[in-house]
């Protein structure tokens, strides 16, 4: 490790320490993680190999519990084409997700391996960094949690509709859907790679490389919404 990234490292675990103080509990003031050291040999090593235990349950379980709560809308009754988002893209909130449950039942199994001697382990681990690492851990997880609910919630209503007389769209974070008339698409072309754009009245557009890139029509898709709202219609 370079000078400078020691520097930044060191500059990092300052503001953690003002931000997450960490008072040692009473009497404990005298104990130094190198008293403790030869208690916990080992252990740090034993909780990462319960997190990749634990981790691939706790990811599937939140990317299935986001996929339930953030539902892509269902094709509704007359439509021509109905885009919504790949049911895998909450494979990526859920990752992130699930390493955050993760976390209890790892620590939950290490207490209870630990028993009493899982308070001086905690003890080790702040005196280790200098701050208290269960309140940053907590706050990073609240952090974390949020904004991965938060990016399912914003994907999972993307979507684009074509009836035979209008398109509904819904873009990425948007809470309301847009509809537009079939005589204000302008133009609707497919390029070589597939993408779809469309054109409106008044100079706006979409495209399927929009919105993050959500919504992948297939060929046939394309082509359809093309044909039907193309200048050639």
């Amino acid at each position: 490790m370079s000078a400078d990234t020691g520097h930044v490292v060191l500059a990092v675990f300052r503001v953690l320490a003002r931000l997450f103080p960490f008072l040692p509990p009473p009497g404990k003031e005298r104990v130094t993680a190198a008293d403790l050291k030869p208690l916990f040999k080992g252990w740090d090593m034993r909780i990462v190999l319960m997190l990749f235990a634990c981790a691939p349950f706790t990811v599937w379980a939140s990317k299935a519990l986001l996929a339930v709560c953030f539902r892509p809308p269902a094709a509704p009754a007359g439509a021509l084409v109905h885009l919504t988002i790949d049911p895998m893209f909450f494979l990526l909130p859920g990752l992130f997700l699930g390493l955050v449950l993760a976390a209890p039942p790892v620590m939950g199994l290490t207490q209870l391996l630990l028993r009493e001697r899982f308070r001086d382990y905690i003890l080790y681990g702040n005196l280790l960094v200098g701050f208290d690492t269960v309140k940053i851990w907590i706050t990073l997880s609240a952090f974390v949690v949020f904004l991965s609910v938060g990016l399912a919630a914003a994907a999972g209503g993307v979507h684009l509709t074509a009836f035979a007389d209008r398109l509904e769209l819904r873009h990425f974070a948007q809470a309301r859907t847009v509809v537009v008339p079939a005589s204000q698409v302008t133009s609707a072309t497919v390029d070589g790679d597939g993408a779809l754009t469309l054109s409106f009245a008044g100079g706006g557009t979409w495209s399927s490389t929009g919105d993050l890139g959500l919504l992948a029509p297939t060929p046939g898709q394309a082509q359809a919404i093309a044909q039907r709202f193309g200048s050639g219609r």
